[in-house]
């Protein structure tokens, strides 16, 4: 598929600008995903960060599965993507402290040493991700005839992290 660095980068940029993501475990009974907030580091893109609180039933629930999975959707609503890891608990202090901001101070009063903080780290393993396929370009293509399942499979893409 031609479109499918083009795809990953657009991820990635805005990912970086949008931030929420729907993060949860898999073989847990009852889980759900909750919305998080992901911490880019660099340019790397085999990991996201999350600030969490260690009263957080997805911290709790760790114990039972680290398999983990996300799920996007852009704010103008034309990119999304579904992601697979793993979860655990980031321990590396220097990773904490370049993810560390203003922002993220805010939730934790005691700082970077708040007993209550917890920083997680998604280790990314595959995605798929979808661009809307709704554009003025793909509606003149569909008006003239072209198969809308054509159109459909330029717009996606599946990413193994793991390469």
């Amino acid at each position: 598929m031609e479109n499918s660095q083009a795809l990953e980068d657009q991820f990635w940029v805005t990912l970086a600008s949008d931030k929420i993501l729907m993060l949860g475990l898999t073989n847990v009974d009852d889980s759900h995903a909750r919305p998080m907030t992901a911490q880019l580091e660099h340019e790397r893109r085999d990991a996201i960060w999350f600030f969490s609180n260690n009263e957080a039933e997805l911290i709790k629930d760790l114990s039972l599965s680290t398999k983990g999975f996300a799920t996007f959707a852009s704010a103008d609503e034309k990119l999304f993507a579904s992601i697979l890891g793993q979860v655990s608990v980031e321990t590396d202090s220097g990773v904490l402290d370049r993810l560390w901001t203003t922002e993220v101070a805010r939730w934790y009063p005691g700082g970077k040493t708040d007993p209550n903080l917890v920083l997680l780290r998604f280790n990314l393993s595959q995605a798929e991700i979808w661009a809307s396929g709704s554009s003025l370009v793909n509606g003149i293509k569909m008006l003239f005839g072209a198969d809308p399942k054509t159109v459909y499979t330029d717009n996606v893409t599946e990413v193994n992290f793991t390469r």
